[in-house]
């Protein structure tokens, strides 16, 4: 839920922290507990403890305590009474508070977190956890900002921003307030340039629903030219804004022609590298915005254009670097050597779902793909439904149902793909052979992405790459 007229008090910093076994410590928020002292090898519990004063003035008000992501499972408890339960480490989730705040009082939170290890209470492999359990293992805690936020009027709740430009700028966006408006209620959207300019701007008497825009100025997003505008989104009573979002976009769109790539029209050669999320001194896949730019300057230096987030959902700034410097994002939903539970099958849609809704808007993101390497036990009506979520929530971008190819995992024969996508592994010379076995020419023609690959007789400058 966003509104940018809510209050809020930031509950980042020290936490303390009490273990399994009575030891008590105090961690940093955000933060993983892998960096603070307890080891790769530690699952939790861990429970989190603050006093926080809540002021008199917000009574009466929705009080939601906000994460932006915690790893793995999470209870959330207010002075004592447990107000909510979480599943996923890449997903925001709100818990309410209210009923059970004491106004103009101090008031006691905690937030009981385990993550998922190879063979503790939630096994890695039927959780989305990605690749990361499986070559270094987990990260534990609150690894992302939370907050107190304060809610006077609706939020929203669902916002999806789809941007793309003809022979014009053509733009949709689709909310919905939580609660629902009064009514009389109505909706203004207005785009700016990065200056303040309006663009462009329209209204709708319903408090619910979608609205288009039209714009006949701007610029289309490229690496080359990284144009980004800001779209507001204000809910409007009385002729009075009581409640807002805003996000910033770019116009955008990739489509796959036949055999050819297209960006925004234009022939395009994806050139790209691989990140798995590894920070060595962070553990948990939430660098900096230096960091990041840092990091894709560097890519773009030596001829990318594009990162492939494999098996990994970084923190905001990953993607809001990525849209300011130029650089295409490949985001990999983190399925990989999955056991498909009924919880899993039941889970994993909601938080692609949440996953998708959260980074949709940003155009860097071009490529998705539904998981890594999937084998048979993946089945055709689990993909189907992955696909399904994704598609709806995205646009101007191309997803890929198996990254690798489910006839090289031995997954099941279901092609969902806008691409082709093996990852070779291979000498030089094996390269030409692997093409030809694996080329289908009865098949509709379609781009050729790899995923992953490796020239194991290409000299690697490793100086030049640090």
């Amino acid at each position: 839920m966003e509104n940018l007229h809510a209050e809020i008090l930031s509950l980042d910093g020290t936490w303390e922290a009490t273990l399994h076994d009575g030891q008590v410590r105090t961690l940093e928020v955000p933060g993983v507990w892998e960096t603070q002292g307890l080891g790769m090898l530690y699952a939790g519990p861990v429970r989190y403890r603050r006093t926080v004063f809540v002021p008199a003035q917000w009574a009466g008000k929705r009080v939601l305590l906000e994460c932006d992501a915690v790893s793995y499972a999470c209870t959330v408890r207010c002075n004592g009474q447990e107000v909510a339960r979480h599943l996923g480490m890449w997903t925001r989730f709100a818990a309410d508070l209210s009923p059970a705040l004491r106004y103009g009082h101090d008031n006691v939170l905690e937030l009981e977190v385990e993550k998922p290890t190879i063979d503790g209470r939630y096994p890695a492999a039927t959780t989305l956890a990605g690749f990361l359990p499986f070559v270094v293992g987990t990260f534990g805690g609150i690894w992302q900002s939370l907050r107190l936020v304060a809610h006077q009027a609706p939020a929203f709740a669902q916002v999806q921003v789809h941007a793309a430009w003809l022979e014009r700028g053509a733009l949709t966006v689709q909310w919905s307030p939580q609660p629902a408006a009064p009514a009389g209620a109505t909706v203004a959207l207005v785009l700016r340039d990065l200056k303040g300019k309006i663009l462009a701007q329209a209204r709708a008497a319903e408090s619910q629903g979608t609205i288009q825009l039209t714009v006949d100025q701007g610029r289309t997003w490229s690496p080359e030219r990284p144009v980004l505008y800001t779209l507001r989104l204000g809910l409007e009573l009385e002729g009075r804004e009581v409640g807002a979002v805003e996000r910033r976009i770019g116009f955008r769109s990739l489509r796959a022609v036949a055999g050819e790539l297209q960006l925004n029209g234009q022939p395009c050669v994806l050139r790209g590298a691989l990140q798995w999320g590894w920070y060595p001194e962070r553990i948990c896949p939430n660098p900096t915005p230096e960091q990041v730019r840092r990091e894709i300057r560097a890519l773009k230096a030596l001829g990318c254009n594009l990162v492939k987030l494999c098996l990994v959902v970084p923190g905001p700034a990953y993607f809001q670097v990525a849209d300011e410097e130029g650089m295409l994002l490949w985001l990999e939903l983190p399925l990989w050597l999955p056991n498909v539970t009924a919880e899993l099958r039941q889970r994993a849609p909601v938080e692609y779902a949440e996953i998708v809704e959260a980074v949709q808007h940003h155009p860097s993101v071009v490529v998705y793909s539904l998981g890594c390497e999937l084998g048979s036990a993946v089945d055709a009506a689990f993909l189907q439904e992955l696909d399904g979520v994704v598609r709806q929530r995205s646009s101007g971008a191309l997803l890929c149902d198996n990254s690798g190819r489910a006839e090289a995992y031995g997954g099941v024969a279901v092609d969902l793909a806008d691409f082709v996508d093996y990852h070779f592994y291979s000498d030089l010379h094996y390269f030409r052979p692997l093409l030809d076995h694996f080329r289908r020419d009865w098949q509709q023609e379609r781009p050729w992405i790899f995923g992953e690959f490796c020239d194991f007789d290409t000299y690697v400058n490793r100086a030049e790459l640090n």
